[in-house]
Order: structure tokens, then C-alpha cells, then sequence
């Protein structure tokens, strides 16, 4: 198809098009949180020990995929366009997850969760660009909003669903159930246009990644808010490895792990709803504050209510503040992924790129410590938690002192 055939496509709805990307966006999430169910009965059918923290690797290595793949899918959809781009993509998202429901063992599991994980982020980063294509400032901080509030509501099913499916199937079945979606959101592309025109194409070279770098960096704002997405994500990927050995371990509730993950998620995604809703009259840099505010808050109360019972606190005071640090990450995240853009629209594919790698790999990192932090308490994790607002807010409260007006 020409570049002329495929811009002059029809124009999604609004509607349309924020389903499609918030579902690309979820691409990740599902990924992760429809096989978290599985645990158990991947540990029992690999071989391992049933306290195992082996299995928390197949979320470290699908979000090192995540890491390395934004960079090099940055710069081939900035330089063939966001379609064509996003199909290679699917093609990788859909590989990773047969050959992980196939293979023998977990050393080959992780590799095709690695491979998974580069197909995700290719979806991830050009969905990024795509919304920062067609709005701007504001517009495209809801946007945003609207997209993540259609991510969140991903993580309300899959453990559910994933809970249901290996009570029916084999637990490798979940793999082939990420695997359909894949095929799904790849015959929708099909129906999407085009949002970078030919003009605008930028040529094939590693340069492009430090000249969207250097943008970054040299905008003081950009900088500070990927920066702060770097520490609240950290958090965020171990409470996805870990929350299911809290729930078993600490709290001796794993049956009920896809009813309180689902139950947290339905209040993340009401909070993005609200969010997308009202970001345009708030002010970017203003709800970032307030709920950056309120997540450290939460996080603060939340390790101490973990710290005053030596790790093991009462459950129902402990995941109610979880809930309400879950809720403020979903507020936050997004829009500090939208804030960090705005000054970079230019090279806003390949920056896209260098944001996710930059916060993904940041995050497999950081939750890979905190896995094996893990000492049958609440304290690391809720520590974690705490630390990430703190230095988040720091981040944030600097871009103000500096009277940057990049972002409002």
C-alpha cells in the first residue's frame, strides 16, 4: 500500500482508537498478569520447589525484552511508519508466546518470554508514538489517560481469567491465550491509518537514538520526569513478581490472589478513568504533583504499618493502603510518561523508545532485587514502595523549582 493509499485511510473514532491503543498498550499487562495463576502449577509441572522464586524470572525476562526492544522499533517506525512496524511486532509477540507454551523446560521458557517481551515493547513504544502523532500538551495527556484506563482494565480479568483457564486447561494454555490476542490486535492494525506521513519519516540511523537522547537530557523537564518513572515503575514490576508469594507466603491467602489483583486493578482503572476525565482542568504538572503526593503518603503509611508488626501485618489495613499506592501509580505513570514526551514531539518515536528502555530495563532490575529481597515479609516490598515516592517526589517538586514551563 502507498504512503498516499494509507493516508488518506478512513480516521478512527476517538473511541476506536483509544481502545486499540490501551489494548496495545495492555499487551504487557496481559502477558504478565494472565499467567501469574500459573505459578504454582508451572513450579509443580517444571520441577521446582514450591516456594520457588525461579518462576519470578519469566517476569524479569519478558521486561528485559521490554527493555531492548523499544530502541530498535523506535527508529524502524519513525523511519517505515507506525503500521508496518507494528505488524513485525506482533509477528515477534505472537512467536514468543507459542514457543514459551511448547518448550520442555524454564531455561527455553525464558528465552521465548525474552523474545515475547521485544514483541510486547514493539507494540508498547508505537502505540506511545501513535498518541503522541495525532495530540498534543494536554489533549495528549488524556489521551493517555483514556488509553491506560482501557490497560487497566486488563489486569481486572486476566487473573481471574487466567485463575479460571487452569482449572480447564493445562497451564500452558494461558500462553496460547496471549498468543490469540496477539493475532487480534494484529488484524486490527489492519484498520488503522497511518499517523506519520511520508514527510516526516526520519532516515535509518543509530544516531537518531542519541539525538532523541540528547533531547531528553537536555530538556530538564523531560529528564526529571523519566527519571521519576523510573523509580515508581522500579516498585511497581516487583509488586508484579511478588505479590503472589505476599499473598501465599505472608498472608497464607494464595487462593485468593486473582480476586485481590483483579479488585486493586478495578480501582486503578477507575482512578485513570477519573483522571482522563479531568486532567485538561487540573493541569498536568498539577495532578502529577497531587497524586505524586498521595503515593508517597500512602507508601510511607504503608511500610510503617509493615514495619510496627515485623513484616507481617494484618492483612485488610495493609492491602488497603496497597490499593491506594496502586491506584496513585496508575494516575502518576501515564502522565508522567505523557509529561516526559511533550518536549521531545519531534523525535517523539525514537524518544518514545528511549523512555521505555530507559524505564523498563530500570524496572527489571530493580524488581529482580527486590524478588530476591523477599524474606517472607512485607518490609522490602513495602520499603520499596515508600523510597520510590520519596525520590519521585523530589524529581517532580525539582522540575517545579526550576519554573520549567515545558510541561503544563
Amino acid at each position: 500500500m502507498t504512503d498516499t493509499a494509507v493516508e488518506t485511510r478512513r480516521q478512527p473514532s476517538r473511541l476506536e482508537f483509544r481502545a486499540f491503543t490501551g489494548l496495545s498498550l495492555a499487551s504487557a499487562a496481559i502477558s504478565i498478569d494472565l499467567i501469574l495463576p500459573a505459578f504454582s502449577r508451572i513450579r509443580d509441572d517444571l520441577g521446582l520447589a514450591p516456594n520457588s522464586a525461579a518462576t519470578a524470572g519469566l517476569v524479569t525476562a519478558f521486561f528485559l525484552g521490554m527493555a531492548v526492544g523499544p530502541i530498535p522499533f523506535g527508529l524502524l517506525a519513525d523511519r517505515y511508519g507506525r503500521r508496518s512496524t507494528f505488524l513485525a511486532t506482533c509477528v515477534l509477540f505472537v512467536g514468543g508466546a507459542l514457543v514459551a507454551a511448547s518448550v520442555p523446560t524454564l531455561r527455553l521458557m525464558l528465552f521465548a518470554r525474552f523474545v515475547w517481551g521485544l514483541g510486547a515493547a514493539g507494540l508498547r513504544v508505537i502505540a506511545m508514538a501513535a498518541i503522541r502523532d495525532r495530540f498534543v500538551g494536554a489533549d495528549m495527556a488524556r489521551e493517555m489517560a483514556f488509553a491506560m484506563t482501557v490497560f487497566a482494565l486488563v489486569p481486572v480479568m486476566a487473573p481471574v481469567l487466567g485463575a479460571g483457564l487452569i482449572k480447564v486447561m493445562p497451564w500452558r494454555g494461558t500462553f496460547l491465550v496471549c498468543a490469540t490476542f496477539g493475532v487480534v490486535i494484529a488484524l486490527w492494525s489492519l484498520r488503522m491509518p497511518e499517523t506519520l506521513p511520508a514527510e516526516r519519516r526520519q532516515p535509518l540511523q543509530v544516531r537518531q537514538v542519541g539525538v532523541a537522547t540528547m533531547a531528553i537530557v537536555h530538556s530538564r523537564a523531560a529528564l526529571l520526569y523519566t527519571l521519576a518513572s523510573v523509580a515508581v515503575f522500579g516498585s511497581f514490576s516487583s509488586y508484579l513478581a511478588t505479590s503472589e508469594r505476599v499473598l501465599d507466603e505472608v498472608f497464607s491467602r494464595r487462593s485468593w490472589f486473582p480476586f485481590v489483583f483483579g479488585g486493586t486493578a478495578i480501582l486503578m482503572g477507575a482512578g485513570s478513568m477519573a483522571v482522563g476525565r479531568n486532567v485538561e482542568r487540573i493541569g498536568l504538572d498539577r495532578l502529577i504533583r497531587w497524586a505524586l503526593f498521595g503515593y508517597t503518603g500512602c507508601a510511607v503509611a504503608m511500610y510503617a504499618v509493615s514495619r510496627s508488626a515485623g513484616g507481617r501485618p494484618d492483612f485488610w489495613p495493609f492491602i488497603v493502603l496497597l490499593a491506594l499506592v496502586l491506584v496513585f501509580y496508575n494516575v502518576l505513570f501515564p502522565n508522567l510518561n505523557a509529561a516526559a514526551m511533550i518536549p521531545v514531539g519531534h523525535v517523539a518515536g525514537t524518544a518514545a523508545a528511549v523512555y521505555a528502555t530507559v524505564t523498563t530495563a530500570a524496572g527489571a532490575v530493580v524488581g529482580e532485587r527486590l524478588d530476591k529481597a523477599f524474606d517472607g515479609t512485607v518490609n522490602p516490598f513495602s520499603l520499596a514502595f515508600a523510597v520510590a515516592g520519596v525520590v519521585a517526589l523530589g524529581l517532580v517538586l525539582a522540575v517545579r523549582r526550576t519554573g520549567s514551563r515545558e510541561v503544563r
